[in-house]
């Protein structure tokens, strides 16, 4: 399912600007890859929205920044530290996003690592307050995790993108707001 740009916050976010190619977007995607057919279809899609957004803008100062960890419990602190070593600025356009894939299994293991990794990535955006995309998979089969990360029918990691992008503007105007919410 290729992602409709036009009704994306990321396309509300660049619209406004008189001259989005001058523009430099930060895109931090920080990703488990313990299943690694999964991470590969997730940075697809990811960087597929990335792009769709930067040719349909003209925008050429684009920078994906890729942090690898071995698995969804690692994710937080790993967000943790690449925010640590460069908060966040709002003037720069920065976003960040965390992408991973936890799989049902014969134990109540997915649980914990479900609620576990979801919980501290909420605690270090909030800690850090940044616009964090969360793009963490569960799924009960491959199959399931397969279907939601291609880009060509669920696109999950774009959504994760486009909602980095909505917490960023949610702190800004209210011009990037759809029309049919009336702000005053």
């Amino acid at each position: 399912m290729q992602t409709d740009l036009a009704h994306t916050h990321l396309y509300r976010f660049l619209k406004p600007f008189a001259h989005p190619q001058d523009l430099q977007l930060r895109f931090h995607i920080i990703m488990a890859d313990f299943y690694d057919q999964i991470a590969a279809l997730h940075w697809d899609s990811a960087v597929g929205f990335i792009d769709q957004a930067s040719r349909h803008f003209h925008i050429s100062k684009v920078k994906i920044e890729p942090t690898i960890v071995p698995g969804a419990l690692e994710l937080p602190l790993a967000l943790d530290r690449v925010l640590s070593a460069a908060p966040p600025d709002p003037a720069r356009h920065h976003f960040y996003v965390v992408l991973g894939c936890v799989i049902r299994g014969a134990t109540s293991h997915y649980d914990v690592v479900c609620r576990e990794s979801a919980r501290a990535v909420m605690d270090v955006a909030l800690k850090h307050r940044a616009p964090v995309g969360c793009g963490i998979l569960t799924c009960d089969t491959m199959a399931q995790a397969e279907e939601r990360a291609d880009p060509k029918r669920g696109n999950k990691a774009a959504y994760a993108i486009d909602a980095a992008v909505a917490v960023a503007l949610s702190g800004a105007d209210h011009s990037y707001l759809p029309q049919w919410l009336d702000v005053e």
